[in-house]
Order: C-alpha cells, then sequence, then structure tokens
C-alpha cells in the first residue's frame, strides 16, 4: 500500500477508514438494492479533514497524497 502523506492544511497524520454508505443512485445502478456498499475515506486525525468517498483504498490514497504542484 503506498504510504499517505501528511495532511496538506496542518500537517497531521492522515488514516485510512471506512464507512458503510446509503447512496440509492449508487446502490440502484449497482444492484445493492437493501444493501449498503463500503466507502473508504483518508483523513487526517488532528483536522479532520478527509476525501470524498472512494470505492477502494487505492484511490482513496491517491487522492489523499495528490498535491496542486502535482503534474
Amino acid at each position: 500500500m503506498e504510504e499517505l502523506k501528511r495532511c496538506p492544511f496542518c500537517g497531521g497524520m492522515a488514516h485510512v477508514d471506512f464507512a458503510h454508505g446509503s447512496n440509492q443512485i449508487y446502490l440502484k445502478k449497482n444492484g445493492f438494492i437493501g444493501e449498503t456498499p463500503l466507502w473508504y475515506v483518508v483523513f487526517c486525525e488532528d483536522c479532520h479533514v478527509k476525501t470524498m468517498p472512494c470505492e477502494d483504498t487505492k484511490l482513496a490514497i491517491q487522492l489523499w497524497n495528490r498535491r496542486i504542484n502535482d503534474v
């Protein structure tokens, strides 16, 4: 797994976390009616900023590690 960069806002440590989602459009589109999919986010333990929910940890980490000066 790719190493997480420190928070771009406060410099705090970041962690990957997960939660069950309830996005009805996602549920109908992907055949999960009556079930809830698992979403992953990366969040800062100090200032609590987080990424948008992602379907896998790799994407959540890529979003977190992206910086404005990346090409």
